[in-house]
C-alpha cells in the first residue's frame, strides 16, 4: 500500500526555509522603519514640548511686565510755578517715568543704566502701586508705591544661584540673555528723597534706579534677547505737529522722559515740553526670545562674549521699526536660531494726554 504524499502545489504544502528567511527580513525592515518613525516622532514631540515650555515662561514674563507697566503713575497735579512769586499754574509731580536706551547712549540721549552691549535694547523705569514691602507689617496696605523697571542683561548665572551651589564641582556658569525686573521694596524708593522737581539741569535724574539696579533686580525670563518699547499717542490724542501727525511722534527715537524738560536747559523741543510730568497714552512693546538650544549654540560660538546679533545698530528710529525687526529676524535665521516674537500695545491707565503744559 502506497503512503500519501503532498504535492508541491497542494494546499498542504508549507513555506520553504528561504521563503521564511525573506519574510523575516522584510518584517525586520518594516519594524526598523516603524521604530525609527516612532523614535523621531517622540523626539520631535519632546523638543516641541520643551520649546513650548520655554516660550511659555517668556510669554508669562511678557504678560507680567505689560500688566505692571500699564499701572505706572505720575500722580500729576497743578500748582504755582513759583510759590514765592506765583505767575501761573504748572503741572507738577514728584515721580518719574522714563523709557530709552539701556546700556549705550543714543545720539544726545544718555543711557539709562550703562553697561554697553551687555544691556542691549531699551529699558523702562517708573513708579506704581505694587504694594511690595520688606516689612511684613506694611503688607496690609493696598496701595504702597514702588519703583519698578525692566531691561535686558547678558551675563553669567552665577550670582543668581543659591549660595550652596556656587563654585561646586560639576556646576558650570551659563552665559545667557535675561529679562530683568527692577523691584526694590517701598522702603528703598529713593525718588522722593531725590526731590527731583527742585534739581537743576545737569543733575543725575536717573540715580534713583541706577544706584539700586544691581542689588534689586532679578531675572524673570532667560533667553530674552531684545526689549523694544515705543511710546505712542492714541488716535484721540492731540498731535504735537498738525502737519506730521504720527502716533510715535512723541518718541521718534524711542526716548521718552517725563523730566526731559528739566534734565537739560536745551530740551526745548515741543515733545519734551508735552511730556512734562505726563505718561504716554500707549506703549508698543516687543519682546524677542530664543529657545535654550539656540542659547547653547550661541554660547558655544561666542563663549562669555556678548553674541553678535547686531542689536547695537537697530531700533533707534521708530519709523524703521518694521524694517529693523525684519533685519533682526534675518540675523537670527542666519545663525540658525529658533525664536519667537511677542508684541502688544499697552494702554497706560493713568495717562491723561494733553498738549497743554500750563494753565
Amino acid at each position: 500500500m502506497r503512503a500519501n504524499r503532498s504535492l508541491p502545489n497542494s494546499p498542504l504544502s508549507g513555506f520553504s526555509l528561504i521563503e521564511m528567511m525573506v519574510a523575516i527580513a522584510i518584517l525586520m525592515v518594516i519594524l526598523t522603519a516603524i521604530f525609527e518613525i516612532v523614535d523621531k516622532t517622540r523626539a520631535t514631540f519632546n523638543y516641541s514640548q520643551s520649546k513650548v515650555a520655554q516660550f511659555r515662561t517668556a510669554r508669562s514674563a511678557f504678560q507680567t511686565m505689560t500688566r505692571r507697566i500699564s499701572q505706572a503713575v505720575l500722580n500729576t497735579y497743578w500748582d504755582y510755578d513759583d510759590p514765592e512769586d506765583p505767575l501761573q499754574y504748572q503741572k507738577q509731580s514728584e515721580l518719574h517715568f522714563v523709557v530709552g536706551p539701556s546700556g549705550s547712549p543714543l545720539g544726545d540721549f544718555p543711557e539709562l543704566l550703562g553697561g554697553g552691549e551687555t544691556r542691549p535694547g531699551h529699558a523702562i523705569f517708573f513708579q506704581g502701586p505694587f504694594n511690595y514691602s520688606a516689612d511684613r507689617d506694611n503688607r496690609n496696605f493696598d496701595t504702597l508705591l514702588n519703583s519698578w523697571g525692566y531691561y535686558i542683561e547678558f551675563g553669567s548665572d552665577e550670582k543668581f544661584l543659591p549660595p550652596f551651589m556656587r563654585g561646586r564641582e560639576g556646576i558650570s556658569e551659563r552665559y545667557r540673555f535675561r529679562l530683568m525686573e527692577f523691584r526694590p521694596p517701598t522702603e528703598k524708593m529713593l525718588v522722593y528723597g531725590e526731590e527731583l522737581k527742585k534739581q537743576p539741569p545737569g543733575f543725575d535724574f536717573y540715580q534713583w534706579f541706577r544706584s539700586l539696579a544691581d542689588d534689586y533686580s532679578r531675572p524673570i525670563a532667560e533667553n530674552v534677547i531684545a526689549l523694544i518699547i515705543s511710546p505712542r499717542r492714541s488716535r484721540n490724542d492731540t498731535p504735537i505737529d498738525e502737519v506730521n501727525d504720527l502716533p510715535w511722534d512723541i518718541a521718534p527715537d524711542y526716548y521718552y522722559n517725563s523730566r526731559e524738560f528739566q534734565r537739560s536747559s536745551e530740551s526745548n523741543e515741543p515733545r519734551f515740553q508735552v511730556s512734562k510730568h505726563q505718561l504716554p497714552s500707549l506703549l508698543h512693546i516687543t519682546l524677542i526670545t530664543i529657545d535654550d538650544r539656540s542659547a547653547i549654540k550661541l554660547e558655544e560660538e561666542f563663549g562669555r562674549n556678548v553674541p553678535d546679533l547686531q542689536l547695537d545698530s537697530l531700533f533707534q528710529n521708530a519709523s524703521r521699526y518694521e524694517a529693523d525687526l525684519e533685519t533682526l529676524e534675518n540675523r537670527l535665521l542666519e545663525l540658525n536660531l529658533t525664536y519667537q516674537v511677542f508684541t502688544d500695545t499697552v494702554a497706560m491707565r493713568a495717562a491723561k494726554w494733553t498738549n497743554l503744559t500750563e494753565r
